[in-house]
Protein backbone atom coordinates (compact mmCIF):
# COMPACT_ATOMS: atom_id res chain seq x y z
CA UNK A 1 0.00 0.00 0.00
CA UNK A 2 2.82 2.47 1.01
CA UNK A 3 4.51 1.68 -2.47
CA UNK A 4 1.50 3.00 -4.00
CA UNK A 5 0.96 5.97 -2.61
CA UNK A 6 4.51 7.03 -3.23
CA UNK A 7 4.07 6.17 -6.72
CA UNK A 8 1.03 8.43 -6.66
CA UNK A 9 2.92 11.08 -5.26
CA UNK A 10 5.76 10.58 -7.88
CA UNK A 11 3.43 11.28 -10.63
CA UNK A 12 1.68 14.12 -9.72
CA UNK A 13 4.79 15.46 -8.54
CA UNK A 14 5.79 15.13 -12.05
CA UNK A 15 2.92 16.39 -13.57
CA UNK A 16 3.43 19.20 -11.08
CA UNK A 17 7.04 19.85 -12.27
CA UNK A 18 6.06 19.80 -15.62
CA UNK A 19 3.50 22.65 -15.20
CA UNK A 20 4.51 24.67 -12.85
CA UNK A 21 8.08 24.20 -12.56
CA UNK A 22 10.11 23.72 -9.27
CA UNK A 23 8.77 25.64 -7.08
CA UNK A 24 5.97 25.41 -5.01
CA UNK A 25 4.35 28.50 -3.55
CA UNK A 26 1.58 26.80 -1.56
CA UNK A 27 -0.93 28.42 -3.46
CA UNK A 28 -1.69 26.22 -6.25
CA UNK A 29 -3.43 22.94 -4.28
CA UNK A 30 -4.60 22.46 -0.79
CA UNK A 31 -4.97 18.82 -1.03
CA UNK A 32 -3.81 15.52 -2.60
CA UNK A 33 -7.83 15.22 -4.64
CA UNK A 34 -7.57 18.77 -6.52
CA UNK A 35 -4.52 18.32 -7.56
CA UNK A 36 -4.83 14.55 -8.59
CA UNK A 37 -8.29 16.49 -10.30
CA UNK A 38 -6.04 18.53 -12.65
CA UNK A 39 -2.60 16.67 -12.79
CA UNK A 40 -3.40 13.15 -13.40
CA UNK A 41 -4.07 12.24 -16.89
CA UNK A 42 -5.69 8.38 -17.30
CA UNK A 43 -4.08 7.44 -21.02
CA UNK A 44 -0.31 8.95 -19.68
CA UNK A 45 -0.31 7.82 -16.30
CA UNK A 46 1.36 4.04 -15.07
CA UNK A 47 1.33 2.28 -11.82
CA UNK A 48 1.84 -1.14 -12.26
CA UNK A 49 2.52 -4.12 -9.81
CA UNK A 50 4.18 -7.73 -11.15
CA UNK A 51 4.10 -10.61 -9.90
CA UNK A 52 7.13 -13.01 -10.37
CA UNK A 53 8.35 -16.57 -9.11
CA UNK A 54 6.61 -19.96 -8.37
CA UNK A 55 2.96 -21.40 -8.63
CA UNK A 56 1.66 -21.43 -4.99
CA UNK A 57 5.35 -20.72 -3.56
CA UNK A 58 7.70 -17.50 -3.10
CA UNK A 59 7.26 -14.89 -5.54
CA UNK A 60 8.53 -11.41 -5.96
CA UNK A 61 6.51 -8.07 -6.26
CA UNK A 62 7.52 -5.72 -8.65
CA UNK A 63 6.05 -2.47 -8.33
CA UNK A 64 6.72 0.61 -11.44
CA UNK A 65 5.01 4.10 -12.16
CA UNK A 66 6.26 6.75 -14.40
CA UNK A 67 6.59 9.27 -12.11
CA UNK A 68 9.17 12.18 -11.27
CA UNK A 69 11.72 9.22 -10.65
CA UNK A 70 14.87 10.92 -9.40
CA UNK A 71 18.31 11.89 -11.02
CA UNK A 72 21.51 10.47 -10.01
CA UNK A 73 22.42 13.10 -7.66
CA UNK A 74 19.42 12.80 -5.61
CA UNK A 75 18.83 9.09 -5.81
CA UNK A 76 20.66 7.94 -2.13
CA UNK A 77 19.20 10.88 -0.12
CA UNK A 78 15.78 9.89 -1.45
CA UNK A 79 15.06 6.18 -1.40
CA UNK A 80 17.62 5.26 0.37
CA UNK A 81 17.46 8.11 3.36
CA UNK A 82 16.28 6.68 6.28
CA UNK A 83 17.23 9.38 9.18
CA UNK A 84 14.57 12.60 7.33
CA UNK A 85 12.55 10.10 5.34
CA UNK A 86 9.68 11.70 3.08
CA UNK A 87 11.89 14.83 3.62
CA UNK A 88 11.50 15.93 -0.28
CA UNK A 89 7.99 15.57 0.02
CA UNK A 90 7.13 17.57 3.32
CA UNK A 91 7.43 21.03 0.71
CA UNK A 92 4.17 19.69 -0.75
CA UNK A 93 0.92 20.15 1.38
CA UNK A 94 -1.24 17.81 -1.37
CA UNK A 95 1.52 14.81 -1.26
CA UNK A 96 0.67 11.86 1.32
CA UNK A 97 3.76 9.93 1.84
CA UNK A 98 5.16 12.63 4.25
CA UNK A 99 6.66 9.34 6.26
CA UNK A 100 9.04 7.45 4.51
CA UNK A 101 6.50 3.99 5.94
CA UNK A 102 6.83 2.74 1.57
CA UNK A 103 10.58 3.44 2.03
CA UNK A 104 11.02 1.39 5.09
CA UNK A 105 7.26 -0.04 6.29
CA UNK A 106 8.00 -2.85 3.43
CA UNK A 107 11.51 -4.23 3.77
CA UNK A 108 10.39 -6.74 6.99
CA UNK A 109 7.97 -8.61 4.20
CA UNK A 110 10.78 -9.13 2.03
CA UNK A 111 11.85 -12.42 2.66
CA UNK A 112 14.26 -13.23 6.01
CA UNK A 113 16.75 -11.55 4.24
CA UNK A 114 15.06 -8.32 3.35
CA UNK A 115 16.33 -8.08 -0.21
CA UNK A 116 14.61 -4.60 -1.87
CA UNK A 117 15.94 -3.38 -5.48
CA UNK A 118 15.38 0.45 -6.03
CA UNK A 119 16.22 1.78 -10.19
CA UNK A 120 15.19 5.21 -10.80
CA UNK A 121 15.48 7.77 -13.90
CA UNK A 122 14.26 10.98 -13.68
CA UNK A 123 11.55 11.99 -15.81
CA UNK A 124 13.76 14.70 -17.63
CA UNK A 125 16.91 12.47 -17.62
CA UNK A 126 15.56 9.70 -19.65
CA UNK A 127 17.42 6.71 -20.01
CA UNK A 128 20.18 7.56 -17.46
CA UNK A 129 19.20 5.07 -14.15
CA UNK A 130 20.65 4.83 -10.36
CA UNK A 131 19.72 1.69 -8.61
CA UNK A 132 20.66 0.10 -5.61
CA UNK A 133 20.10 -3.33 -3.38
CA UNK A 134 18.93 -3.16 -0.02
CA UNK A 135 19.15 -5.97 2.34
CA UNK A 136 19.03 -6.96 6.13
CA UNK A 137 22.53 -7.37 7.62
CA UNK A 138 21.57 -10.45 10.17
CA UNK A 139 24.89 -9.99 11.70
CA UNK A 140 24.41 -6.31 12.78
CA UNK A 141 20.61 -6.09 13.08
CA UNK A 142 20.50 -3.82 10.45
CA UNK A 143 19.41 -2.82 6.68
CA UNK A 144 22.32 -1.78 4.49
CA UNK A 145 22.37 -0.89 0.76
CA UNK A 146 24.71 -1.01 -2.40
CA UNK A 147 27.25 1.63 -3.39
CA UNK A 148 30.05 1.43 -5.89
CA UNK A 149 33.17 4.34 -5.22
CA UNK A 150 30.88 5.95 -2.63
CA UNK A 151 27.83 5.98 -4.67
CA UNK A 152 24.46 4.08 -6.02
CA UNK A 153 25.48 2.18 -9.33
CA UNK A 154 24.26 3.31 -12.60
CA UNK A 155 24.03 3.02 -16.49
CA UNK A 156 21.94 4.73 -19.51
CA UNK A 157 19.03 2.50 -21.12
CA UNK A 158 16.13 1.20 -20.61
CA UNK A 159 14.94 -1.20 -18.37
CA UNK A 160 11.89 -3.24 -19.89
CA UNK A 161 11.74 -1.47 -22.52
CA UNK A 162 11.32 1.97 -20.64
CA UNK A 163 13.55 4.66 -20.02
CA UNK A 164 12.51 6.84 -17.21
CA UNK A 165 10.31 6.10 -14.03
CA UNK A 166 10.59 3.94 -11.04
CA UNK A 167 11.15 0.18 -10.29
CA UNK A 168 11.05 -1.04 -6.87
CA UNK A 169 11.10 -5.07 -6.82
CA UNK A 170 10.47 -6.78 -3.58
CA UNK A 171 11.98 -10.31 -3.09
CA UNK A 172 10.27 -12.94 -1.40
CA UNK A 173 7.19 -11.22 -0.70
CA UNK A 174 5.47 -12.12 2.37
CA UNK A 175 2.05 -11.92 2.02
CA UNK A 176 -0.99 -13.62 3.13
CA UNK A 177 -2.58 -14.24 -0.08
CA UNK A 178 -0.20 -17.22 -2.08
CA UNK A 179 -2.68 -17.52 -5.05
CA UNK A 180 -2.98 -14.62 -8.13
CA UNK A 181 -2.64 -11.00 -7.39
CA UNK A 182 -4.95 -10.23 -10.00
CA UNK A 183 -8.16 -11.56 -7.40
CA UNK A 184 -7.80 -12.15 -3.77
CA UNK A 185 -4.55 -9.95 -3.31
CA UNK A 186 -6.34 -7.15 -5.45
CA UNK A 187 -9.06 -7.82 -3.29
CA UNK A 188 -7.44 -7.08 0.08
CA UNK A 189 -5.37 -4.32 -1.32
CA UNK A 190 -8.33 -2.57 -2.30
CA UNK A 191 -9.55 -2.74 1.24
CA UNK A 192 -6.14 -0.49 1.73
CA UNK A 193 -6.58 1.98 -1.23
CA UNK A 194 -10.07 2.44 -1.28
CA UNK A 195 -9.92 5.57 -3.71
CA UNK A 196 -7.12 5.89 -6.18
CA UNK A 197 -6.48 8.75 -8.74
CA UNK A 198 -4.17 6.83 -10.97
CA UNK A 199 -5.35 3.44 -12.13
CA UNK A 200 -3.43 0.39 -11.06
CA UNK A 201 -2.43 -2.51 -13.40
CA UNK A 202 -1.60 -5.73 -11.59
CA UNK A 203 -0.01 -8.14 -13.86
CA UNK A 204 0.31 -12.35 -13.13
CA UNK A 205 3.01 -14.04 -14.66
CA UNK A 206 3.45 -16.81 -12.11
CA UNK A 207 0.27 -19.19 -13.87
CA UNK A 208 -1.69 -19.44 -17.38
CA UNK A 209 -2.05 -16.58 -19.81
CA UNK A 210 -5.95 -16.67 -18.47
CA UNK A 211 -5.04 -14.60 -14.89
CA UNK A 212 -3.55 -11.98 -17.36
CA UNK A 213 -3.80 -8.90 -15.44
CA UNK A 214 -6.43 -6.86 -13.52
CA UNK A 215 -6.78 -3.21 -13.54
CA UNK A 216 -8.19 -1.22 -10.13
CA UNK A 217 -8.23 2.54 -8.95
CA UNK A 218 -9.34 1.08 -5.42
CA UNK A 219 -12.81 -0.17 -3.61
CA UNK A 220 -15.30 2.41 -4.21
CA UNK A 221 -15.01 2.79 -7.96
CA UNK A 222 -15.04 -0.81 -8.09
CA UNK A 223 -17.86 -0.93 -5.98
CA UNK A 224 -19.46 1.28 -8.21
CA UNK A 225 -19.05 -0.95 -10.99
CA UNK A 226 -21.16 -3.40 -9.72
CA UNK A 227 -23.61 -1.66 -7.93
CA UNK A 228 -26.19 -4.72 -8.79
CA UNK A 229 -24.74 -6.59 -6.03
CA UNK A 230 -25.85 -3.64 -3.49
CA UNK A 231 -29.38 -4.01 -1.70
CA UNK A 232 -29.28 -0.48 -0.73
CA UNK A 233 -26.81 2.79 0.02
CA UNK A 234 -26.85 4.93 2.83
CA UNK A 235 -25.12 8.49 2.98
CA UNK A 236 -25.39 10.39 6.42
CA UNK A 237 -23.70 13.76 7.22
CA UNK A 238 -22.70 13.44 10.89
CA UNK A 239 -21.06 16.28 13.31
CA UNK A 240 -19.50 14.42 15.68
CA UNK A 241 -18.69 15.90 19.40
CA UNK A 242 -15.41 16.54 18.95
CA UNK A 243 -13.50 19.02 16.94
CA UNK A 244 -11.03 16.92 15.51
CA UNK A 245 -13.73 14.59 13.98
CA UNK A 246 -16.25 17.65 13.06
CA UNK A 247 -18.69 16.96 10.45
CA UNK A 248 -18.14 13.58 8.25
CA UNK A 249 -19.77 12.00 5.73
CA UNK A 250 -20.50 8.51 6.37
CA UNK A 251 -20.90 5.83 3.52
CA UNK A 252 -23.35 2.54 4.53
CA UNK A 253 -23.08 -0.06 1.38
CA UNK A 254 -25.15 -3.17 2.44
CA UNK A 255 -24.94 -5.77 -0.26
CA UNK A 256 -27.35 -8.08 -1.03
CA UNK A 257 -27.52 -11.75 0.55
CA UNK A 258 -27.16 -15.05 -1.32
CA UNK A 259 -31.19 -15.65 -1.75
CA UNK A 260 -31.46 -12.00 -3.05
CA UNK A 261 -28.55 -12.65 -5.64
CA UNK A 262 -29.84 -15.89 -7.22
CA UNK A 263 -33.00 -14.29 -7.77
CA UNK A 264 -31.42 -11.77 -9.87
CA UNK A 265 -29.16 -14.52 -11.35
CA UNK A 266 -26.32 -14.12 -9.85
CA UNK A 267 -23.93 -16.71 -7.54
CA UNK A 268 -22.63 -16.13 -4.10
CA UNK A 269 -19.38 -15.95 -5.16
CA UNK A 270 -19.52 -12.47 -6.96
CA UNK A 271 -19.48 -10.40 -3.20
CA UNK A 272 -15.67 -12.33 -2.47
CA UNK A 273 -14.17 -8.78 -3.59
CA UNK A 274 -16.40 -7.31 -0.78
CA UNK A 275 -18.12 -8.46 2.08
CA UNK A 276 -16.88 -12.13 2.10
CA UNK A 277 -13.98 -14.05 4.42
CA UNK A 278 -10.92 -12.51 6.17
CA UNK A 279 -11.22 -9.11 4.75
CA UNK A 280 -14.75 -8.27 6.14
CA UNK A 281 -13.99 -9.63 9.69
CA UNK A 282 -11.30 -7.60 10.01
CA UNK A 283 -12.14 -4.81 8.17
CA UNK A 284 -15.92 -3.98 7.89
CA UNK A 285 -15.46 -0.55 8.49
CA UNK A 286 -12.62 1.40 6.92
CA UNK A 287 -11.45 5.21 8.16
CA UNK A 288 -9.69 7.05 5.40
CA UNK A 289 -7.41 9.64 4.66
CA UNK A 290 -6.69 10.90 0.97
CA UNK A 291 -8.17 7.29 -0.57
CA UNK A 292 -6.35 5.16 1.85
CA UNK A 293 -7.13 3.12 4.90
CA UNK A 294 -5.25 4.56 8.06
CA UNK A 295 -7.86 2.30 10.48
CA UNK A 296 -10.67 -0.10 10.92
CA UNK A 297 -13.00 -1.78 12.88
CA UNK A 298 -13.94 -5.20 12.14
CA UNK A 299 -17.04 -6.89 11.75
CA UNK A 300 -18.02 -7.63 14.92
CA UNK A 301 -18.57 -4.34 16.00
CA UNK A 302 -21.27 -4.22 13.78
CA UNK A 303 -22.72 -7.48 14.60
CA UNK A 304 -22.05 -7.09 18.62
CA UNK A 305 -21.75 -3.39 19.19
CA UNK A 306 -24.95 -2.49 16.66
CA UNK A 307 -26.49 -5.72 17.68
CA UNK A 308 -27.14 -6.18 13.60
CA UNK A 309 -25.82 -9.94 13.51
CA UNK A 310 -27.70 -11.26 10.34
CA UNK A 311 -26.15 -8.21 7.72
CA UNK A 312 -22.63 -7.90 10.01
CA UNK A 313 -21.33 -9.71 7.17
CA UNK A 314 -22.83 -7.80 4.32
CA UNK A 315 -22.57 -4.40 4.83
CA UNK A 316 -19.37 -2.42 4.53
CA UNK A 317 -19.05 1.48 5.91
CA UNK A 318 -16.41 4.04 5.08
CA UNK A 319 -15.92 7.19 6.65
CA UNK A 320 -13.55 9.83 5.15
CA UNK A 321 -11.47 11.97 6.93
CA UNK A 322 -9.61 13.91 4.05
CA UNK A 323 -10.74 17.32 5.32
CA UNK A 324 -8.68 17.29 8.78
CA UNK A 325 -5.62 19.11 8.96
CA UNK A 326 -2.38 17.40 9.34
CA UNK A 327 -1.99 17.74 13.09
CA UNK A 328 -5.52 16.13 13.68
CA UNK A 329 -4.22 13.16 11.49
CA UNK A 330 -1.29 12.12 13.70
CA UNK A 331 -4.12 12.74 17.15
CA UNK A 332 -6.39 10.54 15.40
CA UNK A 333 -4.62 7.91 13.36
CA UNK A 334 -0.82 5.93 14.27
CA UNK A 335 1.75 6.61 12.42
CA UNK A 336 2.20 3.89 11.28
CA UNK A 337 -1.11 4.53 9.33
CA UNK A 338 -3.19 1.50 9.86
CA UNK A 339 -5.28 1.97 13.18
CA UNK A 340 -6.52 4.26 14.95
CA UNK A 341 -4.74 6.41 18.06
CA UNK A 342 -6.14 5.16 22.07
CA UNK A 343 -7.47 8.74 22.39
CA UNK A 344 -10.43 10.97 22.65
CA UNK A 345 -11.08 11.59 19.17
CA UNK A 346 -10.97 7.32 18.33
CA UNK A 347 -13.41 6.88 21.29
CA UNK A 348 -15.87 9.04 20.58
CA UNK A 349 -15.67 8.11 16.72
CA UNK A 350 -16.29 4.32 18.10
CA UNK A 351 -19.13 5.84 20.29
CA UNK A 352 -21.15 7.52 17.95
CA UNK A 353 -20.37 5.69 15.13
CA UNK A 354 -22.10 2.66 17.26
CA UNK A 355 -25.30 4.52 17.32
CA UNK A 356 -25.48 5.46 13.92
CA UNK A 357 -25.25 2.39 12.77
CA UNK A 358 -27.50 0.70 15.50
CA UNK A 359 -30.02 3.30 14.46
CA UNK A 360 -29.77 3.68 10.48
CA UNK A 361 -33.35 2.64 9.41
CA UNK A 362 -32.24 0.63 6.09
CA UNK A 363 -29.42 -1.65 8.05
CA UNK A 364 -33.10 -2.17 10.83
CA UNK A 365 -35.31 -3.67 8.35
CA UNK A 366 -33.12 -5.64 6.61
CA UNK A 367 -32.50 -6.86 9.64
CA UNK A 368 -35.91 -7.72 10.58
CA UNK A 369 -36.04 -8.79 6.99
CA UNK A 370 -34.03 -11.45 6.81
CA UNK A 371 -34.62 -12.39 11.28
CA UNK A 372 -38.34 -13.01 10.21
CA UNK A 373 -36.98 -15.26 7.01
CA UNK A 374 -34.61 -16.95 9.83
CA UNK A 375 -37.91 -18.26 11.71
CA UNK A 376 -39.91 -18.98 8.44
CA UNK A 377 -37.27 -21.32 7.63
CA UNK A 378 -36.38 -23.02 11.18
CA UNK A 379 -40.22 -23.54 11.40
CA UNK A 380 -40.63 -25.23 7.78
CA UNK A 381 -37.23 -27.33 8.75
CA UNK A 382 -39.17 -28.17 11.98
CA UNK A 383 -42.22 -29.19 10.64
CA UNK A 384 -40.50 -31.02 8.34
CA UNK A 385 -38.23 -33.03 11.03
CA UNK A 386 -41.26 -33.67 12.71
CA UNK A 387 -43.03 -35.09 9.73
CA UNK A 388 -40.19 -37.41 9.28
CA UNK A 389 -39.96 -38.68 12.51
CA UNK A 390 -43.57 -39.34 12.80
CA UNK A 391 -43.31 -41.05 9.70
CA UNK A 392 -39.98 -43.19 10.28
CA UNK A 393 -41.84 -44.47 13.63
CA UNK A 394 -44.95 -45.47 11.92
CA UNK A 395 -44.24 -47.52 8.67
CA UNK A 396 -47.80 -48.73 7.93
CA UNK A 397 -48.66 -45.29 7.99
CA UNK A 398 -45.23 -44.24 5.60
CA UNK A 399 -46.18 -47.08 3.29
CA UNK A 400 -49.94 -45.97 3.15
CA UNK A 401 -48.73 -42.64 1.91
Amino acid sequence: TELVVNSIDAIILRSFFNEFGDDYTGEEFSSLNEAADELVEADRDDIEVLATGEKNGPFSLTLYDNGCGQPRDKFEHTFLNVLTPGELKQEFDFLQGKYGMGSTGVLPFCGEKGYKLIASAAYDSPSKWSWSIIRKNREKTRYEYLVVDGQPPHFEGEVLERDKGTFVKCFEFQSEVKSTITKRFRHRLERYITESPVEIQLTETRYSDGWGSANTKGLLPSIDDRRQLLEGVDRIEHTFEDDVLGTKEIKIYLFKDEDQLEEIGLSKGVTEAFVTGEKQTQQAILFTYNGQTHGDQGQTFIRRRCNLRRISNDTLVVIDFTDINDADVVDLFKPSRDRLQNKRPSKVLKSELEDIISENEMLREEEERRKSKDIKEDSEELEEDILDDLLERNPSLKGYL
